[in-house]
């Protein structure tokens, strides 16, 4: 196994990148939903945004090498860990979740699906749950409108908004993810 920043890093299909600062306990429902997924072949990066709770010790606490910390200073922002993940990433795709969000258990798949399928990048809408979990919404992944639809596919499949694409054009924010590099 290599390592990136003492992370032991293996190639999956999808690196799945979460930016976190202080979620504690709260952030075990969104690794709980990617541990549920039916496609199976991912790696968890959850960016540490200089955590001071007891956060990276939640994350450390998962016995599954596919969850994995990265460590960073604080940047005040999910942009800074969004923009660590990819260089950390050795996947040939990479999907985000944020750390209060939760994915359908078919999420992965459906993406990879369409990715497979030419798609360079893949959006997907949203569904708003109030606190008894009941359906309130749900946006459309162009427009973000709060009227009922469905996602690039043609079907629900998320409760956040996600995005995927392949990781040569995904950022901006290193040279390998220019387009045309």
């Amino acid at each position: 196994m290599r390592s990136l920043r003492g992370i032991p890093s293996t190639t999956a299909a999808i690196d799945v990148i979460c930016p976190a600062w202080n979620r504690s306990e709260a952030i075990r429902p969104t690794i709980d939903s990617v541990l549920a997924q039916t496609f199976g072949d991912w790696r968890l990066l959850v960016v540490s945004d200089g955590c001071t709770d007891d956060t990276d010790d939640v994350v450390r606490s998962y016995d599954n090498e596919r969850v994995q910390l990265i460590r960073a200073q604080r940047h005040g922002h999910p942009g800074g860990p969004r923009s660590i993940g990819p260089a950390a990433s050795t996947a040939p795709a990479i999907a985000y979740l944020d750390n209060h969000d939760l994915w359908m258990p078919d999420h992965l798949a459906v993406l990879r699906r369409e990715f497979e399928g030419g798609a360079r990048l893949v959006a997907t809408g949203n569904i708003g749950m109030n606190a008894q979990g009941e359906e309130e919404y749900r946006s459309h992944p162009s427009t973000g409108s709060g009227t009922p639809s469905s996602n690039c596919s043609g079907r629900s499949t998320s409760l956040p908004a996600s995005v995927m694409c392949a990781s040569t054009r995904c950022t901006t924010t290193s040279p390998r993810s220019r387009p045309g590099h």
